[in-house]
């Protein structure tokens, strides 16, 4: 059972934009399949609001030869979850926000610089600010260079700082209490881009980058603390421990090269391509190890038609090379174990049809095809190892714009 209801609300007068929002879901968590009589089953109703506001404001003037553009804005979120089994108790936070971007332009370079800053109930804000930079310089009046570099942040979510619930473990009438932590800090990336952009025909648009990574601070589960005690009914066992979330010492740099290609050869034929090589890193402090879960070589490609008959085609692949992930779970005395699974390579096509029947185009018929190789059971995949396995979908649209 799930229910979600949303109500979004923009208005603009001149410069000043507010735009508000309101999230609510009503149903019930749980894993796909469950073992029947299951003593400490992960399924939980909830009830979740979440109410986020927003204005902003715009402005341009000049200095001389420089052109600014200068963008600002303040927000609030609030955000509600009642009735959830894994917390203590229903819990309400209050967040904050502001941002400022300038933007300034003059003969072939254009430089770009924001902060934002946020205010969490839990978390100073100097844990929360978010600085960015860019340049740009058009190298010809059709191609132009740029380097943007920045920092932002992931904020512990509710179930990291919140949750408290009975952890089923291998032997049976025995738990661990799984527990939230509210002293725990943003996760932190840090990223540095390189590109060149190229647009020097009518019949093509192209662009290289590369790029790299430096996350720091993450949020991982902890060790199991051992601790034995009485029996609960309530969770049907003995706690023999507790875990929790903390920001561990490891880092992740990681680095990657990617290009794509777009082109036009005659009116209404669009055919694109991209590629993807990275790798990510694992620094302990004792050793470096590659996060092979990331694929090495991502391609994509496609081809769409735009036909004089009010009717478009497309055909899009997909390929994503081999992975190889370290699960983390708990072995026999508490301490986190990794586990690794592989996932062989998988290659996705899509299809699509679009008709607009009327002379207007305000009517549009689409079917898709996704994944149709998967009709054999052979071609299924999964996106994680202990994920859902993935079948072919054939889906349908209505579409009418006025």
């Amino acid at each position: 059972r799930q229910r979600h209801t949303f109500l979004r609300g923009d208005f603009a007068y001149g410069p000043v934009s507010f735009r508000a929002f309101w999230n609510r879901d009503d149903g019930n968590t749980g894993p796909w399949q469950d073992f029947k009589y299951q003593p400490r089953p992960l399924a939980s109703d909830y009830l979740s609001n979440v109410v986020d506001a927003e204005v902003t404001a715009t402005g341009e003037f000049q200095t001389g030869p420089v052109q600014h553009k200068l963008i600002g804005g303040v927000g609030y979120r609030l955000k509600m979850i009642e009735n959830f089994t894994f917390f203590a108790q229903d819990w309400t936070e209050h967040h904050f926000s502001a941002f400022v971007n300038e933007e300034m332009s003059f003969s072939i370079v254009r430089l770009v610089a924001s902060m934002r800053m946020d205010v969490h109930p839990l978390i100073n804000v100097s844990q929360t600010l978010s600085p960015r930079g860019a340049a740009i310089v058009r190298v010809t009046d059709t191609s132009s260079v740029r380097l943007n570099g920045g920092t932002s942040f992931r904020s512990p979510n509710m179930i990291e700082t919140y949750t408290d619930f009975a952890l089923g473990t291998s032997a049976d009438g025995v738990y661990v209490r799984d527990l939230g932590s509210q002293d725990v800090v943003p996760e932190r990336i840090t990223t540095v881009e390189l590109g060149f952009h190229d647009e020097s025909t009518p019949f093509h648009q192209a662009d290289v980058a590369v790029y790299y990574n430096h996350l720091n601070n993450i949020i991982y589960l902890r060790d199991v603390e051992p601790g034995f005690g009485f029996y609960d009914p309530e969770n049907r066992g003995f706690q023999v421990g507790t875990t929790g979330f903390y920001n561990t010492d490891e880092k992740r740099d990681g680095w990657g090269v990617e290009a794509e290609i777009e082109v036009f050869p005659i009116d209404g034929l669009d055919l694109h391509a991209n590629v993807n090589v990275a790798q990510i890193f694992e620094n302990d402090g004792t050793e470096t190890v590659r996060d092979k879960s990331i694929s090495l070589v991502k391609v994509n490609g496609g081809v769409t038609y735009r036909s004089p008959f009010r009717t478009d085609l497309t055909l899009d692949a997909h390929y994503v090379s081999p992975q190889e992930w370290r699960l983390r779970s708990f072995n026999a005395d508490g301490t986190i174990d990794i586990v690794t699974q592989a996932i062989p390579a998988r290659f996705i096509l899509a299809a699509r049809i679009g008709v607009r029947p009327f002379k207007n185009e305000s009517l549009e018929l689409a079917a898709v095809m996704w994944n149709p190789l998967a009709f054999a059971d052979s071609m299924k995949f999964r996106e994680h190892p202990q994920g859902q396995e993935l079948g072919a979908r054939v889906y349908g649209s209505v579409e009418y714009s006025f």
